[in-house]
Protein backbone atom coordinates (compact mmCIF):
# COMPACT_ATOMS: atom_id res chain seq x y z
CA UNK A 1 0.00 0.00 0.00
CA UNK A 2 2.78 2.44 1.03
CA UNK A 3 4.34 1.57 -2.13
CA UNK A 4 1.21 2.49 -4.12
CA UNK A 5 1.48 5.94 -2.57
CA UNK A 6 4.92 6.40 -2.67
CA UNK A 7 4.97 5.89 -6.73
CA UNK A 8 1.58 8.02 -7.49
CA UNK A 9 3.52 11.11 -5.31
CA UNK A 10 6.96 10.14 -7.84
CA UNK A 11 4.37 10.71 -10.95
CA UNK A 12 3.07 14.09 -9.55
CA UNK A 13 6.43 15.48 -8.98
CA UNK A 14 7.44 14.09 -12.10
CA UNK A 15 4.62 15.86 -13.82
CA UNK A 16 4.95 19.40 -11.80
CA UNK A 17 8.83 19.32 -12.99
CA UNK A 18 8.19 18.16 -16.62
CA UNK A 19 5.54 21.53 -16.75
CA UNK A 20 7.00 24.22 -14.44
CA UNK A 21 6.96 26.77 -17.47
CA UNK A 22 3.13 26.06 -17.00
CA UNK A 23 3.14 26.83 -13.66
CA UNK A 24 5.04 29.37 -13.86
CA UNK A 25 2.44 30.77 -16.36
CA UNK A 26 -0.08 30.25 -14.08
CA UNK A 27 1.38 31.71 -11.10
CA UNK A 28 1.81 35.28 -13.13
CA UNK A 29 -1.58 35.19 -14.39
CA UNK A 30 -2.77 34.84 -11.11
CA UNK A 31 -1.40 37.90 -9.80
CA UNK A 32 -3.35 39.33 -12.24
CA UNK A 33 -6.68 38.14 -11.46
CA UNK A 34 -9.58 40.72 -10.85
CA UNK A 35 -11.48 39.91 -7.21
CA UNK A 36 -15.11 39.21 -8.78
CA UNK A 37 -16.14 39.01 -4.85
CA UNK A 38 -19.21 36.96 -5.44
CA UNK A 39 -21.06 38.38 -2.61
CA UNK A 40 -18.77 38.18 0.33
CA UNK A 41 -17.93 40.48 3.15
CA UNK A 42 -15.36 43.38 1.54
CA UNK A 43 -12.33 44.65 2.74
CA UNK A 44 -11.99 48.75 2.42
CA UNK A 45 -10.37 48.57 -0.47
CA UNK A 46 -13.13 46.94 -2.35
CA UNK A 47 -15.20 49.38 -0.73
CA UNK A 48 -13.65 51.91 -3.23
CA UNK A 49 -16.33 51.20 -6.11
CA UNK A 50 -18.89 51.85 -3.97
CA UNK A 51 -18.20 54.97 -2.41
CA UNK A 52 -16.71 56.33 -5.18
CA UNK A 53 -20.25 55.49 -7.66
CA UNK A 54 -22.76 56.96 -4.72
CA UNK A 55 -22.65 59.24 -1.62
CA UNK A 56 -22.39 56.32 0.80
CA UNK A 57 -23.32 56.43 4.71
CA UNK A 58 -20.39 54.23 6.27
CA UNK A 59 -22.01 52.86 9.56
CA UNK A 60 -19.41 51.70 12.01
CA UNK A 61 -20.57 49.17 14.74
CA UNK A 62 -18.72 48.63 17.44
CA UNK A 63 -18.80 46.50 20.78
CA UNK A 64 -18.03 43.63 22.69
CA UNK A 65 -18.30 39.83 21.77
CA UNK A 66 -21.73 38.77 21.30
CA UNK A 67 -23.21 42.59 22.11
CA UNK A 68 -25.45 41.20 18.97
CA UNK A 69 -23.71 43.12 16.01
CA UNK A 70 -24.03 40.64 13.62
CA UNK A 71 -27.48 40.12 14.85
CA UNK A 72 -28.66 43.64 14.24
CA UNK A 73 -27.34 43.54 10.52
CA UNK A 74 -28.90 40.30 9.80
CA UNK A 75 -32.13 41.67 11.47
CA UNK A 76 -32.19 44.43 8.93
CA UNK A 77 -31.34 42.54 5.82
CA UNK A 78 -34.49 39.77 6.96
CA UNK A 79 -36.69 42.99 7.28
CA UNK A 80 -36.48 43.88 3.50
CA UNK A 81 -36.66 40.30 2.80
CA UNK A 82 -40.15 40.83 3.60
CA UNK A 83 -40.67 44.39 1.38
CA UNK A 84 -40.71 47.63 1.90
CA UNK A 85 -39.40 48.69 5.66
CA UNK A 86 -38.95 52.03 7.29
CA UNK A 87 -39.84 53.96 4.32
CA UNK A 88 -37.19 51.93 1.77
CA UNK A 89 -37.18 49.11 -0.66
CA UNK A 90 -33.98 46.63 -0.96
CA UNK A 91 -31.86 47.87 -4.08
CA UNK A 92 -29.02 45.78 -4.14
CA UNK A 93 -26.39 44.59 -2.35
CA UNK A 94 -22.42 43.71 -3.16
CA UNK A 95 -22.03 40.96 -0.48
CA UNK A 96 -25.38 38.88 -0.54
CA UNK A 97 -23.91 36.24 0.45
CA UNK A 98 -22.01 37.19 3.83
CA UNK A 99 -25.95 38.60 4.42
CA UNK A 100 -27.56 35.05 3.90
CA UNK A 101 -24.80 33.39 5.84
CA UNK A 102 -25.27 36.14 9.05
CA UNK A 103 -28.93 35.29 8.60
CA UNK A 104 -29.36 31.26 8.14
CA UNK A 105 -28.49 30.15 11.45
CA UNK A 106 -31.87 31.92 13.05
CA UNK A 107 -33.91 30.32 9.97
CA UNK A 108 -36.18 27.05 10.28
CA UNK A 109 -33.82 25.95 7.10
CA UNK A 110 -30.81 25.60 9.52
CA UNK A 111 -32.48 22.83 11.34
CA UNK A 112 -31.79 24.61 15.16
CA UNK A 113 -34.22 24.26 17.68
CA UNK A 114 -33.57 27.94 18.14
CA UNK A 115 -32.47 31.05 16.35
CA UNK A 116 -28.93 31.74 16.44
CA UNK A 117 -26.24 33.87 14.63
CA UNK A 118 -23.10 32.69 13.96
CA UNK A 119 -20.03 34.56 15.12
CA UNK A 120 -17.78 36.52 13.55
CA UNK A 121 -14.47 35.00 13.09
CA UNK A 122 -11.47 37.62 14.02
CA UNK A 123 -9.93 38.54 11.07
CA UNK A 124 -8.00 41.38 12.59
CA UNK A 125 -9.18 43.89 9.98
CA UNK A 126 -12.09 45.77 8.98
CA UNK A 127 -14.63 44.01 7.08
CA UNK A 128 -17.79 45.49 5.52
CA UNK A 129 -21.15 44.31 4.60
CA UNK A 130 -22.81 46.60 2.17
CA UNK A 131 -26.36 47.17 1.29
CA UNK A 132 -27.94 49.73 -0.93
CA UNK A 133 -31.69 50.83 -0.58
CA UNK A 134 -34.16 53.07 -2.79
CA UNK A 135 -36.83 55.78 -0.77
CA UNK A 136 -40.23 54.62 -1.29
CA UNK A 137 -41.40 58.42 -1.54
CA UNK A 138 -38.14 60.35 -3.88
CA UNK A 139 -36.84 57.30 -5.55
CA UNK A 140 -33.73 58.14 -4.30
CA UNK A 141 -31.19 55.75 -3.65
CA UNK A 142 -28.81 55.26 -0.63
CA UNK A 143 -25.77 52.81 -0.16
CA UNK A 144 -24.99 52.07 3.16
CA UNK A 145 -21.84 50.18 4.70
CA UNK A 146 -21.58 48.78 7.71
CA UNK A 147 -18.40 47.05 9.30
CA UNK A 148 -19.01 43.33 10.26
CA UNK A 149 -15.89 42.95 12.77
CA UNK A 150 -15.11 40.34 15.97
CA UNK A 151 -15.50 41.63 19.37
CA UNK A 152 -11.94 41.14 19.75
CA UNK A 153 -10.92 43.39 17.60
CA UNK A 154 -12.56 46.11 19.56
CA UNK A 155 -11.40 44.73 22.73
CA UNK A 156 -7.82 45.51 21.18
CA UNK A 157 -8.58 48.98 20.05
CA UNK A 158 -10.17 49.56 24.08
CA UNK A 159 -6.78 48.86 25.47
CA UNK A 160 -4.23 50.29 23.26
CA UNK A 161 -4.07 53.87 21.80
CA UNK A 162 -1.73 52.74 18.73
CA UNK A 163 -4.24 50.23 17.69
CA UNK A 164 -7.07 52.46 18.48
CA UNK A 165 -5.14 55.17 15.69
CA UNK A 166 -4.40 52.36 13.56
CA UNK A 167 -8.32 52.12 12.51
CA UNK A 168 -9.04 55.77 10.43
CA UNK A 169 -12.30 54.36 9.14
CA UNK A 170 -13.51 55.86 12.77
CA UNK A 171 -12.89 59.34 11.54
CA UNK A 172 -14.69 58.75 8.25
CA UNK A 173 -17.83 56.76 10.15
CA UNK A 174 -21.03 58.15 9.51
CA UNK A 175 -22.16 56.76 12.75
CA UNK A 176 -20.56 55.63 14.93
CA UNK A 177 -22.90 52.68 16.81
CA UNK A 178 -21.85 51.52 20.41
CA UNK A 179 -23.65 48.53 21.32
CA UNK A 180 -24.11 47.53 25.26
CA UNK A 181 -25.55 43.49 25.62
CA UNK A 182 -28.60 43.86 27.22
CA UNK A 183 -28.61 40.60 28.95
CA UNK A 184 -25.28 41.06 30.84
CA UNK A 185 -26.94 44.43 32.08
CA UNK A 186 -29.35 42.09 33.84
CA UNK A 187 -26.91 40.05 35.31
CA UNK A 188 -25.25 41.61 38.70
CA UNK A 189 -21.69 40.27 38.23
CA UNK A 190 -21.68 41.21 34.37
CA UNK A 191 -23.26 44.77 34.51
CA UNK A 192 -20.57 47.25 35.52
CA UNK A 193 -17.89 45.25 33.45
CA UNK A 194 -20.12 45.90 30.43
CA UNK A 195 -21.04 49.65 31.06
CA UNK A 196 -17.45 50.26 31.84
CA UNK A 197 -15.76 48.40 28.81
CA UNK A 198 -18.35 50.23 26.63
CA UNK A 199 -18.01 53.66 27.67
CA UNK A 200 -13.63 52.97 28.29
CA UNK A 201 -13.57 52.58 24.12
CA UNK A 202 -15.39 55.75 23.83
CA UNK A 203 -12.81 57.29 25.64
CA UNK A 204 -10.14 55.85 23.81
CA UNK A 205 -11.59 56.78 20.48
CA UNK A 206 -11.87 60.36 21.44
CA UNK A 207 -8.20 60.43 23.40
CA UNK A 208 -7.03 59.46 19.98
CA UNK A 209 -8.34 61.80 18.21
CA UNK A 210 -10.77 59.13 16.45
CA UNK A 211 -13.77 60.55 17.17
CA UNK A 212 -15.07 64.31 17.78
CA UNK A 213 -17.91 66.54 18.76
CA UNK A 214 -19.05 66.17 15.16
CA UNK A 215 -19.15 62.69 15.22
CA UNK A 216 -22.63 60.90 15.37
CA UNK A 217 -22.86 58.70 18.35
CA UNK A 218 -25.23 55.88 18.64
CA UNK A 219 -24.94 53.83 22.29
CA UNK A 220 -27.24 50.49 21.65
CA UNK A 221 -28.87 48.67 24.91
CA UNK A 222 -29.71 45.38 22.72
CA UNK A 223 -31.46 42.40 23.97
CA UNK A 224 -34.63 44.46 25.07
CA UNK A 225 -36.52 41.46 25.92
CA UNK A 226 -34.12 40.55 28.26
CA UNK A 227 -34.22 43.88 29.41
CA UNK A 228 -37.96 44.36 29.99
CA UNK A 229 -38.14 41.19 31.95
CA UNK A 230 -35.69 41.95 34.15
CA UNK A 231 -37.78 45.53 34.98
CA UNK A 232 -40.57 43.79 35.16
CA UNK A 233 -39.19 41.73 38.21
CA UNK A 234 -37.00 44.35 39.53
CA UNK A 235 -38.25 47.94 39.00
CA UNK A 236 -35.62 49.59 40.44
CA UNK A 237 -32.94 48.33 38.18
CA UNK A 238 -34.60 50.40 35.35
CA UNK A 239 -33.74 53.81 37.21
CA UNK A 240 -30.50 51.92 37.96
CA UNK A 241 -29.68 51.55 34.42
CA UNK A 242 -30.83 55.45 33.81
CA UNK A 243 -28.34 55.84 36.47
CA UNK A 244 -25.60 54.28 34.67
CA UNK A 245 -26.15 56.36 31.47
CA UNK A 246 -26.16 59.60 33.05
CA UNK A 247 -22.99 58.76 35.41
CA UNK A 248 -21.54 57.02 32.45
CA UNK A 249 -22.29 58.60 29.09
CA UNK A 250 -24.38 61.59 29.91
CA UNK A 251 -22.41 63.54 32.72
CA UNK A 252 -19.02 62.54 31.12
CA UNK A 253 -18.44 62.01 27.38
CA UNK A 254 -21.42 63.68 26.23
CA UNK A 255 -19.52 67.40 26.91
CA UNK A 256 -16.94 65.71 24.27
CA UNK A 257 -19.73 63.82 21.99
CA UNK A 258 -22.10 65.87 21.93
CA UNK A 259 -24.29 63.99 19.74
CA UNK A 260 -25.51 60.99 21.39
CA UNK A 261 -28.53 59.45 21.34
CA UNK A 262 -29.27 56.43 23.21
CA UNK A 263 -31.48 53.34 21.65
CA UNK A 264 -32.74 49.90 22.70
CA UNK A 265 -33.26 47.28 19.97
CA UNK A 266 -34.66 43.78 19.98
CA UNK A 267 -33.26 42.12 16.89
CA UNK A 268 -34.35 38.80 18.23
CA UNK A 269 -37.32 37.80 20.99
CA UNK A 270 -36.74 34.90 23.35
CA UNK A 271 -40.47 33.61 23.51
CA UNK A 272 -39.52 31.86 27.27
CA UNK A 273 -39.20 35.45 28.61
CA UNK A 274 -42.72 36.32 27.69
CA UNK A 275 -41.66 40.10 27.59
CA UNK A 276 -44.18 41.37 25.30
CA UNK A 277 -40.94 42.53 23.03
CA UNK A 278 -41.71 42.36 19.30
CA UNK A 279 -39.00 41.05 17.04
CA UNK A 280 -37.56 44.42 15.77
CA UNK A 281 -38.34 46.69 18.35
CA UNK A 282 -36.39 49.91 18.62
CA UNK A 283 -34.49 49.19 15.07
CA UNK A 284 -36.60 50.99 12.59
CA UNK A 285 -36.23 54.83 13.84
CA UNK A 286 -32.43 53.88 14.61
CA UNK A 287 -32.06 52.43 10.81
CA UNK A 288 -33.76 55.50 9.35
CA UNK A 289 -31.69 58.01 11.57
CA UNK A 290 -28.26 56.05 9.69
CA UNK A 291 -29.80 57.63 6.15
CA UNK A 292 -31.37 60.72 7.34
CA UNK A 293 -28.27 62.14 9.70
CA UNK A 294 -24.75 62.30 8.25
CA UNK A 295 -22.16 65.02 10.51
CA UNK A 296 -22.17 68.60 10.01
CA UNK A 297 -18.57 68.22 8.36
CA UNK A 298 -20.46 66.18 5.27
CA UNK A 299 -23.62 67.45 5.18
CA UNK A 300 -22.85 70.11 2.32
CA UNK A 301 -21.24 67.54 0.38
CA UNK A 302 -23.14 66.67 -3.13
CA UNK A 303 -23.03 64.09 -5.15
CA UNK A 304 -20.33 64.23 -7.66
CA UNK A 305 -21.48 64.48 -11.83
CA UNK A 306 -20.10 61.49 -13.58
CA UNK A 307 -17.04 62.36 -15.64
CA UNK A 308 -14.99 60.19 -18.12
CA UNK A 309 -11.89 62.04 -16.11
CA UNK A 310 -11.25 59.49 -13.18
CA UNK A 311 -8.77 61.49 -11.19
CA UNK A 312 -10.71 64.92 -11.50
CA UNK A 313 -13.92 63.34 -9.78
CA UNK A 314 -14.58 65.41 -6.65
CA UNK A 315 -15.68 61.86 -4.94
CA UNK A 316 -12.05 60.76 -4.97
CA UNK A 317 -11.24 64.44 -3.30
CA UNK A 318 -13.94 63.45 -0.41
CA UNK A 319 -12.68 60.21 -0.48
CA UNK A 320 -8.99 61.21 -0.19
CA UNK A 321 -9.80 63.78 2.64
CA UNK A 322 -11.99 61.62 4.88
CA UNK A 323 -10.17 58.02 4.77
CA UNK A 324 -6.72 57.09 4.34
CA UNK A 325 -8.52 54.14 2.44
CA UNK A 326 -11.90 54.79 2.16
Amino acid sequence: MNDEIASEEEIVLDSLESNSDIIEEISTMKSDLINLNLGEDISMAECKHITRSNMTRVIVIAGEVESGKTTLLASIYSQFLKGPYSDYIFAGSSTIIAFERCSHDARLSSGRLEAKTKRTVHKGEFRFLHLKVKNTQSDVFQDLLFTDVSGELYRDVRDSTEECKKHFIFKRADHFVLMIDGEKICDPTLRAKSINDAAHLLRQCIDSDMLNSKSIIDVVFTKLDHLTAAFKKEPELEKFVEKIIKDKFVDTLMKKLPIMSFHQIASRVDAKLDSGIKIGSGITSLFRSWIVNAPSSRKSLKKPAISLDYHLREIDKFSRLYTEDL
